[in-house]
């Protein structure tokens, strides 16, 4: 199912059938996160099953470039601890204000 929402990933309405498909089937999709996610869909463990992360390239106005940009610097730097350090350790020209609302309005930047 991971792997089926990574090719869908730029469909929004086939991702939420593909999402409601995995909801069916009891498979949890977990949000994205800045500190957690990969650049595509990728299976983790939650608890005691494997749950699907969303994706960072698959959120909307969000490119994949600048979510690699942000995945090479948590992989360098560690994890990210607020919305201040996240937005000192990137580069304004490749993670710019349009790219940071949409990250702060799914609540997984802080």
């Amino acid at each position: 199912m991971a792997a089926l929402l990574t090719h869908d990933a730029l469909t929004t309405d086939r991702i939420a059938e593909v999402i409601a498909e995995c909801s069916r089937m009891g498979i949890k999709v977990l949000p994205p996160d800045v500190n957690r996610s990969s650049l595509y869909f990728t299976p983790e463990e939650s608890g005691e099953s494997t749950a699907i992360r969303f994706g960072l390239a698959s959120i909307k106005n969000v490119g994949s470039g600048a979510m690699q940009a942000v995945i090479e610097e948590r992989e360098r730097g560690g994890a990210f601890a607020s919305l201040e350090d996240f937005c000192a350790r990137l580069d304004s020209r490749t993670v710019n204000r349009k790219i940071l609302e949409s990250l702060v309005k799914l609540r997984r930047l802080r």
